[in-house]
């Protein structure tokens, strides 16, 4: 076990795998990323909810049942990068809306309209199609605790009309794709 120190404070330990530990009182400056985790969901999932819906899948570790990313801070009052990119389609006219969701809360939406959303996909008689939807946003709000996780998930609804798919087309379930999560913390 070797212990790094920069200006004679402990910033790593190696332990005899090769694997270094950061030390919990080391302070990064602002803008550096800290860390990046990422989850792929490569199956299906679907559904018919005019309300928000999460998406079947797991967590970067393969744990649960809702496509996530659990992050657990190495700073207090971080940022988080988010970026999705997901796959969806639907039959015939439609307008999905997406969000992203921290704890269970939504991060952000438009105002005063009939559909909000933190992005928007409409189609108008296109059946059989698969539209690639991308958000990226920077959650300044997460109240970040080192040592306590947060969970990063994306959520779908639809207007009205029909199903609405993730990872494959509405008519063929042997055309899919995989849809990602990915959060980074960003030191403040």
């Amino acid at each position: 076990m070797a212990t790094f120190k920069i200006n004679g404070k402990n910033f790593a330990t190696q332990s005899g795998t090769g694997e270094a530990t950061i030390h919990s009182d080391v302070v990064f400056p602002a803008g550096h990323v800290l860390q990046v985790v990422s989850s792929v969901k490569k199956d299906t999932d679907s559904g018919t909810s005019s309300t928000y819906e999460t998406i079947t899948g797991t967590d970067q570790n393969g744990s649960g049942s809702v496509f996530s990313v659990v992050i657990t801070p190495k700073q207090n009052n971080s940022y988080f990068f988010v970026n999705t990119m997901l796959h969806a389609g639907i039959g015939d006219a439609y307008t999905l809306a997406f969000g992203i969701q921290r704890d269970g809360t939504i991060l952000d939406t438009t105002s005063g309209s009939t559909m909000e959303a933190m992005a928007m996909d409409y189609a108008n008689s296109i059946a059989n199609s698969v539209r690639n939807v991308n958000i990226n946003y920077l959650d300044k709000n997460a109240s970040a605790t080192a040592g306590t996780s947060i969970t990063y998930r994306p959520v779908i609804k639809r207007a009205i009309g029909n199903t609405w798919y993730i990872n494959r087309i509405s008519s063929n379930a042997e055309y899919t794709s995989l849809s990602t999560i990915t959060v980074m913390e960003i030191a403040t």
